[in-house]
């Protein structure tokens, strides 16, 4: 399920990842999880960044990873709510 997942937003998303984050920029799935206390699936993600400023990485990382993990989750098929928690590797 991990790769099938990292695959959905690395290569159905890579337009997306590139205009975001910089050309050669991907994202890598640490943890797939499901958190029986909150009821819902908790994604550990690293970006790995390709060529860009930091400046724009400050202010997209959030709002970009939540949108190409949240639609790369609804094209999975999968209707359970999920937390997303990332994390950057320059």
């Amino acid at each position: 399920m991990v790769k099938f997942f990292e695959h959905t937003i690395n290569k159905t998303f890579k337009k997306d990842l590139d205009i975001l984050y910089g050309s050669g920029s991907k994202v890598i799935i640490t943890s797939f999880n499901y958190s029986t206390n909150k009821k819902k699936f908790v994604i550990h993600c690293k970006l790995i960044v390709g060529d860009t400023t930091l400046e724009d990485l400050n202010e997209l990382l959030v709002d970009g990873m939540d949108f190409l993990v949240g639609k790369s989750w609804r094209l999975t098929g999968y209707k359970e709510k999920i937390i997303i928690i990332t994390s950057m590797d320059i």
